[in-house]
């Protein structure tokens, strides 16, 4: 069996499929857009040793750390402190909320986006656990036949290929190196985005659909506006329900 014949028959099972994923880009900047471009991390010369880093790097690693290609290497020496700065430049997804970026200071340059990885660049055993949402750091992305790579004109995304949004790789980059999007999410697909980068970035005190039966009938005891703010339309707020032990 192909891997694009065993990705269709376990894509049915993963029920929080968007029946459309997929939608064209839009003339501004948005969250769950794809882009290429350029991302990094900042290490040490510590992190290339032994033999973690040669599965790292290896085309054909199994292991959990997701492979994301070739890369560049500059040392920089910082305070006497030796520092490696990885950069790569493929394949990446906007994550920041669509308002946030539409009212920022115009002096901010700040972008945040994570590397997607594709399986087949990276056969690790886990994809079935991916495609299902169980890992927080990864977000899943359905592979994307002939039809729909020409509809959305996505050039140099991999057709009928299982990827994935490798949150744990989070990184800021300049605004001025992702200028536009190729396609991007559809407005479901970006909800489902949502609900998994609340649950990367705050583990607990979220839900899954399941569980709603737990405070289906629970009073609400207190709605409190936060001290989260940002410079947009709306303001976020906390809602209590009786029994809440925080």
């Amino acid at each position: 069996m192909t891997e694009f014949a065993s990705s269709a028959k376990e894509l049915a099972k993963a029920t929080w499929l968007s029946g459309k994923p997929w939608s064209g880009k839009a003339r501004q900047l948005r969250q769950g857009d794809l882009l290429v471009g350029y991302y990094h991390q900042l290490r040490t010369p510590g992190d290339e040793q032994g033999p973690a880093a040669d599965a790292a790097t290896s085309a054909t690693s199994t292991t959990r750390l997701p492979v994301l290609g070739e890369h560049q290497d500059r040392e920089v020496d910082l305070g006497g402190t030796r520092l490696i700065l990885r950069v790569w430049h493929g394949w990446m997804m906007v994550l920041e909320q669509s308002c946030e970026i539409e009212h920022k200071d115009a002096h901010d340059s700040r972008l945040l986006v994570a590397p997607i990885v594709f399986r087949h660049d990276w056969q690790d055993p886990h994809w079935n656990h991916i495609r299902e949402g169980s890992p927080r750091g990864m977000f899943f992305l359905p592979p994307i036949d002939e039809d729909t790579h020409s509809r959305y004109q996505a050039g140099g995304w991999p057709m009928n290929t299982d990827a994935a949004v490798v949150l744990e790789s989070t990184t800021c980059v300049s605004r001025r190196l992702a200028p536009s999007a190729v396609f991007g999410l559809d407005p479901q697909m970006r909800t489902a985005l949502q609900a998994k980068l609340a649950d990367f970035w705050t583990v607990r005190g979220w839900m899954r659909a399941k569980h709603r039966e737990t405070i289906l009938g629970r009073r609400i005891t207190e709605i409190s506006q936060t001290y989260e703010q940002y410079p947009g339309p709306g303001r976020l707020h906390e809602v209590a329900l009786d029994g809440d032990d925080g």
